[in-house]
């Protein structure tokens, strides 16, 4: 038989690098579905676990924004957790708390033994601050005792605001007129003892005007320049006076609880025995005020100027009580 011609080296090397090739190529083939299967059954694993947060932030969603139906003296309201606990003093929120929650969004609509007509403006006070415009005055005073009964405390006063500007002595166009008609002097910028209680004066110029012993409750005087007025025994409790120019003004005597003063500028201001208690002067400037007698308790501070300190402030026997400069 004729001998078969052997392979050359060169055919061998080939064989077996095809050979090897095809060998390893299989091995790697298993490797990548392996990979594969780990990864895909990673990417089931993790989509479990996605869905199941997504679930859970859901169920935690709904469940702060669980309807909740009330019966308020015989009208049907519909509301939410979040609405009726938007003021955490306020006895609704009590009322749907888990430790009351007994109907309302479990069972039958809670009832309040309460005048509905006035509690869709308690809800809306409840979702927006706002408060009802347009209403007469035996309505707002219904409503008042209302918000009284459901610990509403802000909104009465609120009210009491609106009902205090009604009766104001002047209005922000008679101050304009008075500014701007009459002859400059004096007479002109007396507004001493009026109830100007509410009104709005931001970005006036008031410059040496007179408001000793008026009211200027609620009242809002942002921006205006008031340098060298004259608040002497005013009353301004809950006034805005932020970036307020106050400059050598006299506030002896005078009530500014709660008044915000953000930015105001009391330089050399007289400041001697007037009410700041729970007001806010952030950034508010003392340069060379006299602060001598003040009331300060709980008043905020925070990045006053240098010339405040509780020391400087008990030397000048000021009321200092829980005061805070942060």
């Amino acid at each position: 038989h004729p001998q078969l011609p052997l392979a050359s080296a060169t055919s061998m090397s080939r064989f077996r690098g095809t050979s090897s090739v095809s060998l390893d190529s299989g091995k790697s083939g298993a490797a990548d579905e392996s990979g594969s299967e780990e990864s895909r059954r990673a990417a089931i694993v993790a989509g479990r676990r996605a869905k199941g947060k997504r679930v859970s932030k859901r169920k935690v969603i709904a469940g702060r924004s669980t309807q909740v139906h009330l019966n308020i003296g015989g009208s049907h309201f519909v509301t939410t957790r979040d609405t009726l606990t938007s003021d955490p003093s306020c006895m609704l929120a009590a009322l749907v708390s888990d430790a009351f929650l007994v109907g309302g969004s479990r069972g039958d609509p809670l009832f309040v033994d309460r005048d509905g007509r006035y509690f869709v403006h308690i809800l809306n006070w409840l979702r927006d601050r706002r408060v009802p415009a347009g209403l007469p005055v035996e309505a707002r005073t219904s409503l008042c005792t209302e918000a009284d009964y459901y610990g509403l405390t802000h909104l009465s006063e609120a009210l009491a605001r609106v009902d205090a500007s009604a009766t104001a002595d002047l209005t922000r166009i008679d101050v304009w007129r008075q500014l701007t008609s009459a002859p400059a002097g004096p007479a002109s910028r007396s507004f001493r003892g009026l109830n100007l209680a509410c009104i709005d004066l931001r970005h006036f110029d008031l410059q040496g005007a007179d408001f000793s012993g008026a009211n200027l409750q609620g009242a809002d005087l942002s921006f205006a320049n008031c340098a060298g007025a004259n608040f002497t025994r005013a009353n301004l409790a809950g006034a805005m006076l932020a970036d307020t120019d106050a400059r050598k003004s006299n506030f002896a005597h005078a009530n500014l609880r709660r008044a915000v003063l953000t930015n105001a500028a009391l330089h050399e201001c007289n400041l001697s025995s007037a009410n700041f208690a729970d007001a806010i002067l952030t950034n508010a400037v003392f340069s060379n005020a006299n602060l001598t007698n003040c009331n300060v308790s709980e008043g905020r501070f925070k990045h006053a100027s240098r010339e405040v300190s509780v020391d400087l402030l008990r030397e000048l026997g000021a009321t200092v009580h829980t005061m805070r400069m942060a």
